[in-house]
């Protein structure tokens, strides 16, 4: 499975894919629960990645909310639901993401507090869709406001875009732009912190290479043993 994200940061989505379904396979010989529900999500995740057939991601991830609810566990439960709506976010399918933004909603209380600015943006984006504005408006500064958003650029700068939306919709133009502002300067920030990931995930490919150019030769050294 960590393979698999290894693959997915270096952009193998191919090699990505096999070693996630690999991890299925053994995950379904182990019998765990969680793991199966896991792999299933990041297969799902990949395809959102790919782009493939949104039913096909859809119901990968209903069959890992299911074996997670079966396991007992609402932190990945709440994961799973998190990456639903996000999926159905991709594809502007607002009311299908509704019942799970009200079902992670009631698992908030249990989980860590970095989850309440993302929360707060979901029900953002829904009622900005709705062109219901005050109500989005309320839960974009509620975002702004949480105490993590200044340790999530992506989640504090979507919070002040989706604000400035939803400002402007109600013609309060100077601060819609005063909030546009804003994100803007988060956006290049979080650009710069992208640029150092891509950096590092450049440096992941060269180890991983060298890994398998170890085992390669650790292959072939044991073929020689053997004659």
């Amino acid at each position: 499975r960590y393979l698999g994200y290894d693959y997915l940061i270096m952009n193998d989505t191919v090699l990505a894919e096999s070693n996630f379904r690999n991890a299925i396979k053994y995950a379904q010989l182990s019998g765990s629960l969680n793991s199966n529900a896991e792999i299933k999500m990041d297969l799902a995740n990949l395809y959102s990645y790919t782009n493939s057939n949104f039913d096909k991601r859809l119901n990968l991830h209903k069959e890992s909310i299911e074996l997670f609810k079966q396991a007992n566990d609402s932190i990945g439960l709440a994961k799973a639901y998190f990456n639903t709506i996000i999926n159905c976010f991709e594809e502007e399918e607002y009311s299908l993401a509704y019942p799970y933004i009200q079902k992670l909603t009631q698992l908030e209380s249990i989980l860590d507090k970095s989850y309440s600015a993302s929360i707060n943006n979901f029900w953002a984006s829904y009622y900005l869709h709705k062109k219901e504005y005050t109500k989005a408006n309320k839960f974009s500064l509620k975002a702004i406001n949480s105490e993590t958003s200044k340790q999530y650029l992506i989640d504090l700068a979507e919070a002040h875009r989706q604000y400035s939306i939803g400002l402007a919709a109600l013609n309060k133009n100077k601060k819609a732009y005063k909030h546009s502002l804003l994100y803007q300067e988060l956006f290049e920030e979080n650009i710069i912190e992208e640029e150092s990931l891509q950096s590092e995930a450049i440096a992941a490919k060269y180890q991983l290479q060298q890994y398998q150019e170890d085992i390669k030769k650790a292959e072939q050294n044991l073929k020689l043993q053997e004659q």
